[in-house]
C-alpha cells in the first residue's frame, strides 16, 4: 500500500534499464532502490535491469532499448560500471560517434533514446562508486571510474538529458569500512539497507522531472 502522498509517479509506468544494482535476478533477497520507490508511490516498475551489462558490454543497453515497451511514462537508465570493470572498449573522447568507444556508445545510445521516446521522462544515472581491494582504482586499460562518470554526464548533458550523479552525490562513501559493512558488504553491490540509505535520493531526482 503506497503512502497517500501524492506523488509525480504515483499510477505511472516507470521503465528502468540497468545492471545488477537494477537486476532483481542478481541478487533475489535483496530489496532494490526501486521496491522502495514502488511502495512509497505506487508507480508500476517495468525492470530491464541484467547483471553484467552496460552500454558497451555483453547485451548492451542499445540492443536492449529495441525491444523496451513504448507504453510507459517515465525511463531511467542505470549504469555504466560494468564498461569501466568488464568492457573491452576504450572510453575514446568526447565526440566520438560510432560504437567503438565508451564515449561513441554512450552518443550512439542517447541519440536512439530520444528517437525512441521524444515525448517521455527520459533521465540517467550514473554508476554509484566501488571499491574492491583486489581491483584498486584502474581497470585494464588504466582508466578510473569517475572518468567513466565524467563520460556519461558529458554527453547526457549534450543531448540535455536530465542525470542524476550517484557517483559524487549519492553519500556512498565506499572506503569507509562501516559504511561498506552495513550497506555495501562486496564494496559494488549494496544490500537491502544499502538500497533503503540511497532510494530517496533517486526518488527526489525523479520526481523532479
Amino acid at each position: 500500500m503506497f503512502s497517500r502522498h501524492k506523488y509525480n509517479l504515483s499510477g505511472k509506468r516507470w521503465l528502468i534499464m540497468g545492471d545488477s544494482i537494477t537486476d532483481h535476478k542478481h541478487s533475489p533477497k535483496t530489496k532494490k532502490y526501486h521496491d522502495y520507490i514502488r511502495e512509497l508511490t505506487g508507480c508500476k516498475v517495468i525492470n530491464y535491469g541484467v547483471s553484467r551489462t552496460g552500454y558497451t558490454t555483453e547485451e548492451t543497453f542499445l540492443e536492449r532499448l529495441m525491444r523496451t515497451p513504448l507504453d510507459v511514462d517515465y525511463i531511467t537508465v542505470f549504469g555504466g560500471t560494468n564498461d569501466f570493470r568488464l568492457g573491452k572498449k576504450p572510453i575514446g573522447e568526447f565526440g566520438d560517434a560510432t560504437n567503438d568507444t565508451f564515449y561513441g556508445a554512450l552518443d550512439v545510445f542517447f541519440q536512439a533514446f530520444i528517437q525512441k521516446y521524444p515525448t517521455k521522462q527520459l533521465s540517467v544515472i550514473t554508476p554509484l562508486p566501488r571499491w574492491r581491494e583486489n581491483e584498486g582504482e584502474f581497470n585494464c586499460r588504466g582508466e578510473t571510474l569517475d572518468q567513466y562518470v565524467y563520460a556519461i554526464k558529458e554527453t547526457a548533458a549534450r543531448y540535455g538529458i536530465p542525470l542524476k550523479d550517484m557517483f559524487s552525490e549519492g553519500g556512498m562513501y565506499v572506503k569507509n569500512q562501516d559504511f561498506i559493512k552495513a550497506f555495501m558488504p562486496d564494496g559494488l553491490h549494496p544490500n537491502s539497507e544499502g538500497h533503503r540509505y540511497f532510494h530517496q535520493k533517486i526518488l527526489s531526482f525523479i520526481e523532479s522531472l
